[in-house]
């Protein structure tokens, strides 16, 4: 029988058991079955859902979750390392999966989800890189292909978490990389980035407006920072470390202070703000190579950390190194222990240099008595309208 779905098709089908009736015995419980089995299909025809237009519907789908999460099968790690997210069973894979388990639901839902583009350009990927890991076509890498093809044009938002060590070429890192130029914003979560993971070439960006990195290699660095001709739409920067960054022009920076921040501040002369956060590594310290005036700078935020090496002093190097005149907002948070004194000269001096006036104050765990938070903040937060100080 052909599927109705005009308002006459529906009406006509729910009387189907009434005239279909005549054609039975005259038994009670044979007729009680026969309209059973109609009842659910008649019922699932004429609910509420189907009056929804198809255009609300997408957008519906559209928000049932943030990202598709596609997880490497079997996990190429066996059980040394278990995958950052849990899968439980085979409906929880559904449910991190929206775009499969809407699209899978019926004929409707399954034309709606291919017209939704956006639905399939949000992904999750989790794989690795070890001795047992794929390097050619799998399951796994079938479905990454699936939904980037049926995300057509669509912006892309990625997360790509790589388990593992290893340095070889992996298939479902060169998928994603050919669909560079649809990138809008990148993460990637890895032990360790690697140029090899996509045959080592340069990626095109001209959509990406935010790329989190927070891998520590200089040379993954370097591959994983757009060319120039990819930087136009980059506004948000948020821990990529600090070197090989010369062709990057950001508004804003979120940055790990970890080798010296010159190339960083070359290229981005107008930052507008600025978080530095103090890296644990016992074999490089912070440093700048000439003093450096960042005029439109408006909010800084220095995060120190008590489990730094001894001689990494970063506020002092910020303060000793930097002229920012048009500083309003300064944040400071000790972390890990943070027990430093606070460096009262090279503060004063950066003083002396910006004469910058705050309107607001944050201080958090950093040690230092009453008496010197009034010394060393009179002048330049006289007109201050709010702050916090948790010391």
């Amino acid at each position: 029988m052909p599927l109705l779905t005009t308002r006459a098709g529906l009406n006509s089908l729910a009387h189907i058991p009434t005239l279909e009736f005549s054609t039975l015995n005259d038994s009670t419980d044979e007729r009680e079955i026969f309209a059973s089995t109609l009842s659910v299909p008649v019922m699932a025809l004429k609910a509420p859902i189907r009056k929804i237009p198809n255009e609300t519907l997408g957008l519906i789908f559209d928000y049932a979750r943030e990202t598709n999460l596609l997880q490497e099968f079997p996990w190429g790690l066996g059980t040394d390392k278990k995958p950052p997210t849990e899968i439980l069973s085979s409906s929880d894979i559904l449910r991190k999966c929206p775009s499969i388990s809407i699209s899978s639901t019926c004929y409707r839902w399954r034309q709606v989800a291919l017209a939704r583009h956006s639905m399939w350009s949000r992904l999750k990927l989790e794989l690795t890189s070890g001795e047992d890991s794929p390097m050619h076509r799998t399951p796994f890498t079938d479905m990454l292909e699936l939904h980037l093809q049926r995300s057509g044009t669509s912006s892309l938002q990625i997360a790509l978490n790589i388990s593992g060590e290893k340095d070889q070429v992996l298939y479902a890192v060169t998928l994603i990389v050919k669909h560079s130029n649809q990138w809008r914003r990148f993460f990637y979560g890895g032990e360790v980035c690697s140029s090899t993971y996509y045959n080592d070439e340069v990626l095109e960006v001209p959509h990406l407006e935010s790329i989190v990195a927070p891998c520590y290699d200089a040379d993954a660095r370097k591959n994983l920072v757009p060319h120039k001709k990819g930087t136009k739409a980059l506004r948000n920067f948020y821990q990529l470390s600090g070197r090989g960054q010369d062709h990057l022009t950001l508004d804003h920076i979120d940055i790990y202070a970890k080798g010296p921040l010159d190339s960083i501040f070359d290229a981005s002369p107008h930052v507008a703000t600025l978080t530095l956060r103090q890296h644990t590594s016992t074999n490089i310290s912070t440093s700048l190579q000439v003093q450096k005036t960042l005029n439109q700078l408006t909010s800084l935020n220095v995060r120190v950390r008590g489990d730094a090496p001894v001689g990494s002093t970063l506020l002092e190097t910020v303060f000793l190194s930097v002229i920012f005149p048009s500083l309003r907002k300064l944040a400071i948070t000790g972390l890990a222990g943070y027990s430093m004194a606070w460096p009262k000269c090279a503060f004063n001096t950066c003083l002396s240099r910006s004469s910058f006036s705050l309107t607001k104050l944050h201080l958090k765990n950093i040690p230092m008595k009453d008496s010197e938070l009034i010394t060393h903040f009179a002048a330049p937060v006289d007109s201050v309208p709010s702050g916090t100080l948790n010391r």
